[in-house]
């Protein structure tokens, strides 16, 4: 390699006037051109490498900002998700609680039926069944339950709902019970 120093020292160049006469000075000593030319690309690779790290670095900077920015929509896309189909199992409800606190209960058929079902599941000797009189009066003729059982009429029973209380059994055939069964069964 040639030292700098010995071609600022001693500069084999044109005339001053003859140096910068075209669109690149001119040269007489090959060797100087030389190791000007290999400098011009050494730098020339240089910046090159310097150029493509930096466009590297910031592709890369970009992307994470991308995945940052796109992990937070669909963060935000979930929760709003999530939020929509509580709102929509709220209104779901609220229309269940509605129509089933004013419909019109055959208190023969049903009642009679979850009533008989229920009676049987329970392990206890002795249980106490709680009706609405006016149910009782209705579902009575119909109704078999097994020995050991007592009735009550209660009228804070809803029409259509019975609860049955053993000493270790409570069931609850309530509307109430019915939809936290199918709250619980939705979440």
């Amino acid at each position: 390699m040639i030292s700098l120093n010995r071609i600022i020292r001693s500069p084999q160049l044109a005339e001053p006037a003859e140096l910068f006469a075209g669109d690149e000075p001119r040269f007489y000593d090959d060797a100087a051109r030389a190791a000007i030319d290999a400098e011009v690309a050494r730098a020339f690779e240089a910046g090159r490498r310097e150029g493509f790290a930096a466009g590297r670095q910031e592709t890369i900077s970009a992307v994470q900002r991308l995945e940052a920015a796109l992990a937070a929509a669909l963060g935000e896309a979930g929760a709003m998700r999530r939020a929509a189909v509580d709102d929509t199992l709220q209104a779901g409800l609220a229309v269940a609680e509605f129509v089933l606190g004013t419909a019109v209960v055959d208190a023969t058929g049903p009642l009679a039926d979850r009533i008989a079902e229920a009676a049987g599941d329970i392990d206890d000797d002795t249980a106490t069944l709680y009706v609405n009189p006016s149910d009782w009066d209705v579902i009575a003729p119909v109704l078999q339950l097994p020995p050991g059982f007592t009735v009550e009429r209660d009228p804070s029973i809803r029409p259509g709902e019975a609860r049955i209380q053993g000493p270790w059994a409570s069931v609850e055939l309530t509307r109430s019970a019915a939809l936290q069964r199918a709250r619980e069964a939705l979440a």
